[in-house]
């Protein structure tokens, strides 16, 4: 990858499979060192920064300004990832501050924090999931064979971990999360890989692509357009009305059950 033109080159590091303390740690860093397009992200940030752990940060100081949280907040652990991080006003910085410029990013949402990840605050953009399939996942065994491919000229390359490991009390995060592609509180491993969630995000953040609420003008037109629509259907025929109730129900029921069957 270092020989490709890439423009970045994100690097996850799931705890419970990089052991920040190995050697081989120290290598990574020294990567980084010599090349600025490699962002390093790391996990369990709040174990981290605890005085029994600290010394596992000891190794990334060399190369603090490449150095990320690539941990995603939510209300519990089996909770659909809606919000992506993109400001922390403690602490180490998110991945979206290192790849987005924050004046590109205009006016955040600022939310409660995820006191299991010790985030105690911070702001955020809602998730956009489109454009799955423009996704290329490359095996690393493929592109050492092969090495850098002209694909990757000038985009922001991940390189993570895409096997389910689970969390632990140790290990805070998954290697997996739940994405509204699975039901909300479904096992995380029917989720996708985290590195698949920072690539939609980034994707979202570099093209201006993610979700933005609608205006509270546009919701009351909705609300009244359907309430005098329900109002008039009643007025001409109450079985017609149920019939439409009852079918619309059927309807969503059906959908929900062939989307997550």
């Amino acid at each position: 990858l270092r020989g490709s033109k890439a423009k970045r080159i994100v690097v996850l590091l799931h705890s419970q499979v990089f052991p920040y303390t190995e050697a081989a740690m120290a290598d990574l860093v020294e990567l980084a060192a010599q090349d600025s397009r490699i962002l390093l992200c790391l996990f369990d940030v709040a174990i981290l920064k605890t005085p029994a752990a600290s010394d596992k940060l000891l190794p990334f100081t060399r190369v603090s300004h490449q150095v990320a949280s690539c941990e995603l907040p939510r209300d519990y652990r089996r909770g659909v990832v809606r919000q992506y991080p993109v400001g922390n006003p403690v602490g180490l910085p998110f991945l979206a501050e290192l790849v987005a410029d924050q004046t590109f990013l205009g006016p955040l949402q600022t939310t409660g924090g995820d006191r299991t990840l010790g985030v105690e605050d911070f702001a955020y953009r809602q998730l956009n999931y489109m454009n799955l399939e423009h996704f290329t996942q490359i095996p690393a065994h493929n592109l050492i064979a092969e090495g850098p491919r002209p694909e990757f000229d000038g985009k922001t390359v991940f390189v993570g971990y895409t096997a389910y490991r689970g969390w632990t009390f140790k290990h805070r995060e998954a290697t997996f999360a739940n994405t509204p592609w699975q039901a909300d509180g479904d096992d995380v491993k029917a989720g996708l890989p985290i590195v698949y969630l920072h690539g939609f995000a980034t994707a979202n953040l570099l093209a201006k692509a993610w979700l933005h609420p609608s205006s509270p003008m546009v919701t009351a037109l909705h609300t009244l357009i359907l309430a005098l629509l329900g109002y008039f259907i009643w007025r001409l025929s109450a079985g017609l009305a149920s019939l439409i109730f009852l079918g619309g129900w059927c309807g969503v029921l059906l959908i929900h059950a062939l989307l997550f069957a």
